[in-house]
């Protein structure tokens, strides 16, 4: 087993923060919703593009994951 054997998924973003006011954001009408139609990052909840950003969280998270993967190949 190698590195090549895991999938290492990052940035990722979704669309429609509940809530959200950032003027960054997309707005859009849905009745009964209070938020924005923008895209932000799953890792640290920022405005972003739809393909999510390289921010300090996501590095911290997709680090630690690699840093756990290649543990568990050398442990095998």
């Amino acid at each position: 087993m190698s590195l090549d054997d895991y999938i290492l998924v990052g940035p990722v973003a979704y669309q429609g923060k509940p809530g959200c006011k950032n003027s960054r954001c997309t707005r859009g009408y849905r009745p009964g919703y209070d938020g924005c139609m923008g895209w932000h990052c799953s890792y640290c909840d920022e405005p972003c593009s739809s393909q999510g950003h390289k921010c300090d969280a996501s590095e911290a998270i997709l680090g630690e994951s690699e840093r756990i993967a290649k543990e568990i190949i050398e442990n095998d």
